[in-house]
């Protein structure tokens, strides 16, 4: 049976509060904390003629004397909302930096600047690359030379991308791409401005140009600090991913020394040990990061059927 009550909560009153007699006394609670914000444990229910005291939760409804406009007695405070920690930032409020760095927004491309898609979709992939990234932040301008400021555009280039949420033009590395490799400015020959080219060649010159520029990682011998994440490697060459728990600096000398965590136990050591996660990259004896990165050796080997001479060369 459906009855509708009158409930009086504090100050405010609700009309026509429709319950099932049938249901049980947790399915009215589910109501009254929709109605009011008050939670079920810290509800507490009066009906003059409906029951006797409070209602429990294991009380039978429809055993009741409910009827319809019958007044219930809510008592109970409702749940405070807290404000957020941290302010809600809409996606319209943010800036445009801070907007493309979100990932809220599709990622931002290259202007086709006649015939250069090769060159656009090249230089996207590459902008994925994180060690690449991370070898090109210390590229510096180092002489009027296009090829010695190869590398320092190219980081300027992804640098703007991540920092905008439209298609911007690469014409600074462009301008200084044709002008060491100079196939990249051939004008087409019906006079429509210049020529298409292919994405395997321009992969191979910026590799072969950015060889000559990057023949080192930023040094990773900067100090750490407490939270940071680190790989531990011991004497034994056993390696072991571990946290800077302290920095101590009272052994009287430049170099600190540090307490980790690792999974089973706290150990101190000196920072020849500790390679910051994410802050540092094996060259593996290659002699640049072009090489450690996208170097690959093919070995051609050649037989000879009638005496079974053979030869070989890698390249």
């Amino acid at each position: 049976m459906k009855v509708a009550l009158r409930v009086k909560w504090g100050k405010e009153v609700f009309d026509k509060v429709e319950i099932d007699t049938a249901s049980p006394v947790s399915a009215f609670k589910s109501q009254l904390k929709a109605l009011t914000g008050v939670p079920q444990e810290r509800q507490k229910i009066m009906c003059k003629n409906g029951w006797k005291g409070l209602l429990k939760d294991d009380f039978d409804l429809s055993s009741s004397s409910l009827k319809d406009g019958m007044q219930v007695m809510l008592m109970g405070t409702a749940e405070v909302v807290t404000a957020p920690k941290e302010k809600v930032l809409f996606v319209e409020d943010m800036k445009e930096e801070k907007l493309a760095k979100s990932g809220a927004v599709l990622p931002s491309g290259l202007i086709n600047l006649g015939n250069t898609c090769y060159m656009n979709s090249t230089l996207q992939c590459l902008r994925k690359v994180p060690e690449l990234r991370f070898a090109l932040s210390i590229a510096k301008n180092s002489s009027q030379e296009p090829s010695e400021n190869f590398a320092v555009f190219l980081r300027e280039t992804f640098d703007r991308l991540d920092r905008s949420t439209e298609a911007i033009p690469p014409m600074m590395f462009l301008h200084c791409l044709r002008q060491i490799h100079t196939q990249f400015a051939q004008q087409s020959s019906r006079g429509q401005g210049f020529m298409q080219q292919d994405a395997e060649e321009l992969y191979s010159a910026l590799l072969n140009t950015l060889k000559t520029n990057l023949k080192e990682f930023p040094s990773d011998s900067q100090q750490l600090a407490a939270g940071d994440r680190v790989l531990y490697k011991s004497a034994e060459g056993d390696a072991e991913e571990a946290t800077v728990l302290d920095v101590h600096n009272d052994n009287g000398r430049n170099d600190p020394y540090y307490t980790i965590k690792l999974s089973a136990k706290e150990k101190q050591t000196n920072r020849a040990h500790l390679t910051k996660i994410g802050g540092s990259f094996d060259l593996a004896g290659s002699s640049s990061v072009v090489d450690a990165l996208f170097g690959i050796e093919l070995r051609e080997e050649l037989s000879c059927l009638e005496s079974g001479a053979e030869a070989g060369r890698a390249h």
